[in-house]
């Protein structure tokens, strides 16, 4: 028993092409080192032109394009069929889009609150019997 387990083992280990999941593995890493210095230089590049609300959403932005485009390298270099992976992708955002349809307009209203600026960091809001304060 255990040494067929041991030769299951075996197999599964020698099929695994490692240098192709090391490559990939430094792909997510060199984009996630990448997207933190990309994202804290435009931030710093906007930081006076832009409210700390603008900064935070554009640092957020610029850091998860990065990410994506070196996780997409990354499948592609582990072998990963990126059609298979796409179109999986775009069913399960359907699925989860008719799922999330109240969460989604809360989203989108919570994106023009911050377009509009109605409040900055550090601002106290009170509502209702609720009092908070402003922190991102």
């Amino acid at each position: 028993m255990i040494e067929a387990i041991e030769a299951t083992f075996i197999q599964l280990i020698s099929g695994i092409a490692w240098g192709q999941w090391l490559a990939a593995g430094f792909l997510l890493v060199l984009g996630i080192f990448l997207g933190t210095m990309l994202a804290r230089s435009v931030g710093r590049l906007v930081e006076s032109r832009t409210s700390r609300h603008h900064q935070v959403l554009i640092r957020r932005l610029v850091f998860y394009v990065i990410f994506v485009l070196f996780a997409i390298a990354a499948l592609r270099e582990a072998g990963f069929s990126l059609e298979v992976v796409l179109g999986a992708a775009g069913i399960l955002t359907v699925a989860i889009g008719f799922a999330s349809q109240t969460s989604a307009s809360n989203i989108i209203s919570g994106l023009f609150l911050v377009m509009e600026r109605p409040f900055e960091i550090g601002d106290v809001i009170e509502a209702d019997a609720t009092i908070g304060e402003v922190v991102a």
